[in-house]
């Protein structure tokens, strides 16, 4: 039936598709071939909402170049398709919808962060803002419950890397066209800093599909796709991405350093390592003399060798008055995206600080950004989500999985301390994979327990109250294995013949028998 259904599928596709070229020849327009493509693309989502979830994943790095209108783009866009999908299958295919402890730590915070309008210095702003992170948590939800297994999870993290290797491609061509002396990035006001971030969070993914997956063909795109996402990290000048990064791989380091060290015991790993570190000292006055001016120019304010005003770009003086509005509003908080308005009022207060600070000054980090907008209880819930992703990462079934989830929380919180791109899909995305990795745990922990559940031991030997010390040692292991967590079921059948047949000449009558044990309490 399937198979018939798909036959029909595809030939009306087909007709479909040839009609809509003959009106496109007859109007000469492409008007009717891009509306046959919308309605072909919602049918799809509409049978598979997984599909539309890669979709919206995929574009998620390249956002700013797919704005359709004011406030909507391609990825959002999609998003909504899907989300509606994933609802007809849950009500009308009765699928079951699942929830994370980390899901119900998001709707609150979410539910703070609308109360926030109630306070807030400009509720307009505040509301829109708030409207924009409860779409956050539906995709949350929605990637939670379309992902099932691994093959899946491999399918949306694939997505999201084509997204970011197309977007630092873009960027690095950008970057190539101005004689890499700016900062690489995708252009229509896109932020290198954002656009570093996107690519270090395709790093780790790529990384981790080198580590994991054996085709040979998929690991050698991964692995130049990691590079191509390095360069375009390195040209974006984004010294918090590089930073996060390096913590990154020092983390991923540590938790995997038992399988290192054996792996160093291994001759022909020592020689690799060898010719690589050769092949770096060799190669080292060359890479500096001819490294792009924008990464020589970066690299400067990491070693300090560059002016103050140069190495903290104006960030500290932007947390000068940020502690200025904490002190003023530590309890509650401005509201939800007011941190620009609140720094306007209070820059006044603050001395010493640069000329061309400017006014409505975004926060450049996460932390201060919860403190100084959604105050205390703010602050103390986001930072619950870190600790609560770090012990998910650590409930995964390989290794692997517990990298890829601890490497993902380092990147995004760290990068965090000088961005505000927690309100932005990539960085809830990446919040979603931990969650994803430790319910495949959480899945074989509960088919462990059903399995234990439904242990029934089934004896002739066992005590009874005719004879209390028939089979002790039965006894004893049924004793045993309910000390240790297992709920055991007993069933000892005892042979039962009525009085009345006891003279018959073959003597006592076992087919009828009582069912269970006498004794009580076994189950």
């Amino acid at each position: 039936m399937r198979e018939l259904l798909a036959r029909y599928w595809i030939e009306g596709v087909f007709l479909l598709c040839t009609a809509a070229l003959v009106v496109c020849v007859m109007l000469n327009s492409l008007i009717p071939a891009i509306a046959m493509a919308a309605l072909l693309l919602i049918s799809v989502i509409l049978w598979q909402p997984l599909w539309g979830f890669c979709l919206m994943v995929f574009f998620i790095p390249l956002e700013n170049v797919t704005l359709l209108l004011q406030g909507l783009t391609l990825s959002k866009l999609i998003g909504v398709v899907t989300f509606i999908s994933w609802l007809l299958h849950l009500i009308f295919g009765k699928k079951v919808f699942k929830l994370n402890a980390f899901i119900v730590l998001l709707v609150l915070y979410c539910l703070w962060c609308f109360l926030s309008v109630v306070w807030a210095i400009q509720p307009e702003q505040s509301l829109s803002r708030s409207v924009s992170m409860n779409q956050l948590l539906f995709m949350v939800v929605l990637g939670y419950n379309l992902v099932d297994n691994r093959k899946e999870l491999y399918l949306i993290l694939g997505s999201f890397l084509l997204g970011a290797f197309l977007s630092s491609s873009l960027g690095i061509y950008n970057s190539y066209l101005n004689g890499f002396a700016i900062r690489a990035d995708i252009g229509n006001m896109t932020k290198p800093n954002f656009f570093a971030r996107v690519a270090g969070l395709g790093i780790i993914f790529s990384a981790y599909f080198i580590i994991v997956l054996r085709n040979k063909l998929i690991r050698l795109f991964s692995f130049i796709g990691c590079i191509i996402l390095t360069v375009s990290v390195l040209l974006s000048g984004s010294r918090g991405a590089w930073l996060a990064l390096l913590l990154v791989t020092a983390v991923v380091l540590y938790r995997s350093r038992k399988n290192i060290i054996k792996l160093m015991k291994k001759p022909i790993v020592l020689k690799i390592i060898l010719v690589i570190i050769i092949f770096i000292i060799t190669l080292s006055p060359l890479i500096i003399n001819h490294a792009p001016p924008i990464i020589y120019q970066r690299l400067q304010t990491l070693a300090f060798t560059a002016s103050p005003t140069d190495i903290s770009a104006g960030r500290l003086d932007i947390w000068l008055v940020g502690l200025e509005i904490v002190k003023d509003n530590w309890a509650w908080g401005v509201g939800l995206d007011n941190f620009p308005y609140a720094f306007s009022e209070h820059l006044p207060r603050v001395d010493s600080i640069r000329a061309d600070i400017g006014l409505n000054r975004d926060p450049h980090n996460v932390f201060l950004a919860n403190l100084a907008e959604l105050g205390l209880l703010g602050l103390l819930i986001f930072i619950a989500l870190p600790v609560f992703l770090w012990r998910l990462g650590g409930r995964t079934e390989k290794l692997e999985d517990s990298l890829l989830s601890r490497a993902t929380v380092v990147f995004l919180f760290i990068a965090g301390l000088t961005s505000t791109d927690h309100c932005s899909k990539y960085f809830w995305f990446g919040m979603l994979i931990p969650i994803i990795v430790s319910q495949f745990y959480n899945f074989k922990n509960n088919d462990r327990d059903k399995s234990l559940a439904k242990v029934i031991f089934l004896t002739a030997i066992f005590p009874n109250r005719f004879n209390p010390n028939y089979g002790i040692f039965s006894l004893r292991l049924v004793q045993h294995l309910k000390s240790i967590g297992v709920p055991v079921t007993v069933v000892a059948p005892v042979p039962y013949a009525p009085p009345f047949l006891w003279l018959k000449k073959n003597g006592w009558i076992w087919d009828v028998f009582r069912g269970r044990s006498v004794l009580t309490g076994w189950k």
